[in-house]
């Protein structure tokens, strides 16, 4: 988990640049995981196996699949022009009369809450 968080945050899958983006950062590691970290668990020898494993698309496409589901693009429009964006999130929120969670209109059904949320850009 600790290596598809550095290929995420870095946008650099190579073995190398793991092992040296956590230089000097295992005991924050252990600390973090609750898990002895040493700085050869993060190594070509150790990793190679597991890009080998998660590389086979079964497992690639879930893997793909669950990080882009909570991503954002942004793009380099014209700045002339302020773009708007409505859309409503569901989910198990809290309705009170003065609350943020509320039900309406929405594709995930009327009968879920939800909150609307306004982007401009």
């Amino acid at each position: 988990m600790v290596w598809l968080a550095s290929i995420v945050t870095e946008g650099d899958h190579r073995n190398v640049s793991v092992e040296t983006s956590l230089k000097g950062m295992h005991h924050t590691l252990s600390r973090r995981t609750a898990q002895s970290i040493a700085p050869l668990d993060v190594s070509d020898d150790r990793l190679s196996p597991l890009l080998q494993h998660v590389s086979k698309p079964s497992y690639w496409h879930a893997i793909e699949r669950d990080l882009h589901e909570r991503s954002i693009a942004g793009y380099d429009w014209s700045q002339d022009v302020i773009r708007c964006d409505a859309t409503t999130v569901s989910g198990k929120h809290a309705v009170t009369e003065e609350g943020l969670g509320q039900f309406g209109h929405s594709t995930d059904g009327p009968a879920r809450p939800q909150i609307k949320v306004m982007m401009g850009s």
